[in-house]
């Protein structure tokens, strides 16, 4: 176990002067220039920096270049920020850090190879770099630059550091402010767990932002994972950053993964996409943490710097969750930013969030562990919560997800769906991602999905989507046998099984019954039928949802020999394939003609008045949505009613639709579902 250093004597007296009268003399950030700093600005300053040289500056520097940014983050933290002149491009771009450096520019090339000459026009009177960093700073200091070693990233080395910084920029009172901070916050973390013996301590493995490169010894993972009371397995290797192997892992076995998530990782993935990824790892799948879905995401701007202390409560509270119950993250992340003016956007940088690991939370996400679905095409998917943000490139799916009552997670849907009447007045919070064929890539970025629902048969940009490493399922939710497989899975992805299990049993029902009438049949002579989908002369082949309407029905599809789901046919080959049942899948009426007039226009097609169907008056028009969406049930009913009258005649199909509007999706009973309607459905 790494130890960690205690405050140094002159900085814990301090602290006790200053928490009797900090009252009298707050620190703050000024504007446009350098706040008044009381005290005389030319006495020399000596100290000692994190790389052990003893260090002699001339007097209180007012124009500070950081090379360090979680420096930098010390002297915003202090009130010092604005006499930052300098700092890196990402520390700018840092939400988190929003108006924290009034006064700084952005600095070319990097903190361990800066560009000297943009360095030298700021005019600096002190350069801020790591104890790690290169030589090449030896020209400012040729220049007369002087140029000091504060690390700042290692949480239980920080308090000298930022004793010392608040002594060199004459803000000792912010200093002792936050060093106050950090020992109420440690002291609470010890005080709660001084019990636990080391051994008894969880296991973690801690993975920087690509796989298996870890943090040994010496590294600031190590640190604040130790002062959290975890062990961490890559402590034993006197290395900080150390590349191991899946084999290491597996023989680790950790209790806990904890994933380090830098900038690079998330351009074009969330914390929960990230955390999705670990979970999903086939080459370490055995290991505890992934069996028992103890996964966590921590942006690498709250793993080091002064915001470690917030990430000391996260991790002790995840290592314990039973000893920090009481513990609400969510409130101390604002009190924090409150005290050391930092953005409390910055408080989205850990997955499971704030949140959902604090007590009596509104938040819906389960931090319990992970969800695992089958989808569709029998694809394993686990998930490290439920999802809470979804995209619906699948009308059915959306449907299925209101009659779940998870409608309110539908974040993103196509034009058609957003536009479907009846849709359209349950998605509340869900936006356009566009064509569903061709969703916008860029759209469903920034409504950042936990996960993308997709029909078997993929959109034409799948490719680009998989490549934005988006989690996308398929579930179908349009096919009457798998419809009760397709509620369970989306019950379990959003923690409705309850539900889940209500539909199922309405399902499974109405579906007992047609089987024990069909089975009566077994002796009669199959009907031969012609489905057709939405265009003329499509015809339902194998695998479509034509195809398993009929299989369950015992009647023949007259093109179940062809092998793609949906295939383009002539008029001769109907006429001379001579169905004894046409049965048209047609759109919504709101959309197109009512199914009346189509139903008159199939009559009336040359040729077809010398099929059986034409002559026996056995022509049906079915609304698409009634017999291959969630609705299912009722289409079969309705085309068990048209093909088996005698046995159907009792079957109030009308009825269970109604049934389904009232329990399900509320609307769904108000619309032209059949022509003509087969026997009356209301017996007198």
């Amino acid at each position: 176990m790494q130890k960690q250093p205690s405050v140094p004597a002159n900085a814990i007296a301090l602290i006790c002067i200053l928490l009797v009268t900090a009252v009298l003399c707050p620190g703050c950030i000024s504007g446009g220039s350098p706040a008044s700093i009381p005290g005389d600005k030319d006495q020399a300053i000596t100290f000692t920096d994190s790389a052990g040289a003893t260090v002699t500056l001339p007097g209180r520097p007012d124009r500070i270049v950081c090379l360090n940014t979680n420096a930098a983050e010390v002297l915003a933290a202090i009130g010092a920020g604005d006499r930052v002149i300098g700092v890196s491009e990402s520390l700018m771009a840092d939400p988190s850090m929003a108006g924290r450096f009034p006064n700084a520019h952005p600095l070319k090339g990097s903190w361990n190879s800066p560009n000297i000459e943009s360095i030298l026009e700021l005019k600096p009177d002190l350069v801020i770099t790591l104890s790690s960093a290169s030589s090449n700073l030896d020209s400012l200091e040729q220049a007369g630059i002087p140029v000091i070693r504060f690390d700042c990233y290692i949480l239980n080395r920080l308090p000298p550091e930022v004793e010392t910084l608040g002594r060199i920029t004459g803000h000792e009172d912010e200093a002792a402010r936050y060093l106050a901070w950090y020992n109420k916050t440690v002291m609470l973390v010890n005080s709660r767990l001084a019990d636990i013996p080391q051994e008894q301590w969880p296991t973690i493995y801690c993975e920087g932002g690509s796989d298996f490169a870890s943090y040994g010894n010496g590294s600031g993972a190590d640190a604040i994972i130790s002062m959290a009371h975890g062990n961490n397995l890559a402590h034993t290797i006197n290395t900080a950053w150390v590349k191991v192997s899946g084999e290491w892992v597996l023989q680790q076995d950790p209790d806990i993964l904890v994933r380090v998530a830098y900038a690079s990782n998330l351009q074009n993935q969330t914390y929960g996409q990230i955390s999705a990824a670990q979970l999903n790892r086939t080459s370490i799948a055995p290991i505890r943490a992934i069996r028992n879905g103890r996964v966590y995401i921590i942006d690498n701007r709250s793993m080091y710097g002064p915001r470690g202390l917030l990430t000391l409560l996260y991790l002790s509270k995840v290592f314990y969750p039973e000893r920090f119950a009481d513990i609400d993250l969510r409130q101390r992340y604002r009190d924090y930013c409150d005290t050391f003016a930092c953005t409390q956007n910055s408080g989205n940088h850990y997955y499971p969030s704030l949140d959902s690991l604090t007590a009596g939370s509104s938040d819906s996400g389960d931090p319990q562990g992970p969800v695992t679905i089958t989808d569709s095409n029998g694809k394993v998917f686990t998930l490290p919560h439920t999802a809470q943000r979804i995209i619906c490139q699948n009308s059915d799916a959306a449907e299925m997800l209101i009659a779940l009552g998870a409608g309110d997670r539908i974040v993103g849907i196509t034009d058609t769906s957003l536009n479907d009447p009846l849709l359209k007045k349950h998605l509340k919070n869900a936006e356009s991602i566009g064509n569903w064929q061709t969703p916008n890539i860029e759209r469903i970025l920034a409504l950042k999905p936990d996960v993308i629902l997709t029909y078997t048969t993929p959109p034409k940009n799948a490719g680009q989507m998989a490549a934005a490493n988006l989690t996308i399922i398929a579930v179908d939710c349009y096919k009457i046998p798998d419809l009760a497989r397709d509620a369970e899975a989306l019950g379990i992805l959003t923690g409705t099984e309850d539900r889940a299990k209500e539909y199922r049993a309405f399902n499974e029902r109405h579906l007992a019954l047609v089987s024990a009438r069909i089975a009566e049949r077994t002796d009669r002579k199959l009907l031969r039928v012609y489905v057709e989908g939405y265009t003329d002369y499509s015809a339902h082949a194998t695998g479509s949802g034509g195809d398993h309407l009929l299989k369950l029905l015992n009647a023949t599809n007259i093109a179940g020999t062809i092998t793609t789901q949906w295939a383009t046919v002539s008029p001769e080959w109907v006429i001379d394939q001579n169905p004894d049942v046409i049965l048209k899948i047609a759109m919504s009426p709101e959309k197109y003609d009512h199914l009346d007039a189509v139903r008159l226009k199939i009559l009336g097609r040359p040729g077809f008045d010398r099929t059986r169907a034409v002559a026996d008056d056995r022509v049906y028009v079915m609304n698409g949505d009634v017999i291959s969406s969630p609705r299912g049930i009722v289409g079969l009913l309705l085309a068990a009613k048209a093909l088996y009258p005698e046995q159907f005649a009792d079957i109030d199909a009308e009825g269970v639709l109604e049934e389904y509007a009232g329990t399900f999706v509320d609307g769904a009973d108000r619309m032209e579902y059949f022509s003509p309607l087969p026997l009356p459905d209301r017996l007198p």
